[in-house]
């Protein structure tokens, strides 16, 4: 069987000894590894199918730019007033937004750091799906650095780390 590049991928999936399927190649594109708690439980249920499994870790670099004051005043006061609210209103056990680490669930995997406008990077890892979960990687080339395209679970442009759904909320 001839070896493929990444720039000669198939949209045909893949297969092993005797027409077995392997799973699906899935590459996390992240803002930070520590991610609300909804995120880790979504990482190890793709581990523990044997349906797809995360290939690579993508992170964003930290942007250097200094936040406006209102974004930082979001991210401080009011959104953790908001939390507590939210807390107290509708106690949940466990908490979906408690801040985890991603690291431990996915032991071995590589984690790059990636600049949004150089994905393209990512096809050498043979991405079947790319999963966005980052405001900073949101850019239709995202779907590119994967056989079956990308899904973006990140929250409207600009959104942050709001919890998902908020703005829609609020904005009524």
């Amino acid at each position: 069987m001839q070896q493929r590049t990444h720039r000669e991928r198939t949209t045909e999936p893949h297969a092993g000894p005797a027409g077995a399927r392997t799973p699906l190649r899935v590459g996390l594109l992240v803002d930070a590894l520590r991610q609300p708690a909804w995120v880790a439980r979504l990482v190890a249920e793709i581990e523990a199918s044997p349906f797809a499994r995360v290939v690579v870790l993508a992170r964003a670099p930290a942007d250097p730019r200094r936040e406006p004051f209102f974004r930082r005043l979001w991210r401080g006061l009011l959104h953790d007033l908001y939390l507590r609210l939210d807390e107290g209103l509708f106690p949940g056990d466990p908490d979906a937004l408690a801040p985890t680490d991603l690291a431990p669930l996915l032991p071995g995997r590589p984690v790059v750091e990636v600049e949004a406008d150089d994905v393209a990077c990512l096809s050498l890892h043979d991405l079947d799906v790319a999963i966005v979960l980052a405001d900073a990687f949101r850019d239709a080339a995202c779907a590119r650095v994967a056989r079956h395209g990308a899904w973006s679970l990140a929250g409207p442009a600009g959104a942050g780390t709001v919890a998902p759904g908020l703005v829609e909320v609020l904005r009524g």
